[in-house]
């Protein structure tokens, strides 16, 4: 998915849902427990972001903590080559796990449509953040309230290079 993708009416109208205390409490509680099992099943067709018109991947990282893979559904898009995610962990004020993940180790694996691969994450600075932040907004308008809600917290961009294939 590009920066310049359009929602047709019902998107936006979920989306907006999506923004919502409600919208909040299905991505949190619902979404992010039945998009794995759901993206994995339909080989990545099908997912709760997909209602929105936004492609979602599954991340997997490795615990900093434990050393154990965790996996979680992200919206996600493409600039350069590179697969961009964004850690607003939905505006909390803590930053999400896998980003903290992430930070301590940057290979991961991930699943877009069906198709895994293994990559290396970055933590994107200014000024090329600011340029894939008004990326990410335009593609979710969300961020916006996100960023709002998370106060004083930096919403980390990560950008996603697949690993040469060995």
């Amino acid at each position: 998915m590009t920066s310049s993708t359009r929602l047709t009416w019902p998107q936006r109208l979920f989306a907006r849902l999506a923004m919502t205390p409600l919208g909040t409490w299905l991505i949190r509680q619902v979404a992010t427990r039945i998009d794995p099992p759901l993206l994995r099943a339909t080989r990545g067709r099908l997912s709760f972001g997909g209602l929105v018109g936004i492609q979602v991947g599954l991340l997997t990282t490795v615990g900093a903590k434990t050393g154990k893979p965790r996996t979680v559904p992200l919206l996600v898009f493409e600039d350069a080559g590179r697969i961009i995610v964004i850690g607003s962990n939905i505006g909390a004020k803590v930053h999400a796990g896998w980003a903290i993940n992430l930070r301590a180790n940057p290979r991961a694996r991930l699943s877009i449509g069906g198709r895994e691969q293994a990559v290396t994450a970055a933590e994107v600075d200014s000024p090329e953040r600011e340029r894939l932040w008004a990326a990410a907004e335009r593609i979710y308008p969300g961020y916006r309230q996100y960023e709002q809600r998370a106060g004083s917290r930096h919403i980390p961009v990560f950008a996603l290079t697949p690993d040469p294939i060995p």
